[in-house]
């Protein structure tokens, strides 16, 4: 069921709206989700700064 066309890339949110999110997360997926990718460590460990999407 993921349509390339319809899903939404974790990329193209704004940076506040991830930290938001990863706010509402346990604190057993906050350290799961830091193995996910190079970009949800970064926003994980420091969500003030903007980081560059790769």
């Amino acid at each position: 069921m993921s349509d390339s066309k319809n899903s939404i890339r974790w990329e193209s949110l704004p940076s506040e709206i991830a930290t938001n999110i990863f706010l509402l997360l346990p604190i057993k997926s906050i350290i799961v989700c830091t193995s996910v990718s190079k970009t949800w460590k970064s926003q994980i460990q420091n969500p003030t700064t903007k980081t560059s999407s790769s």
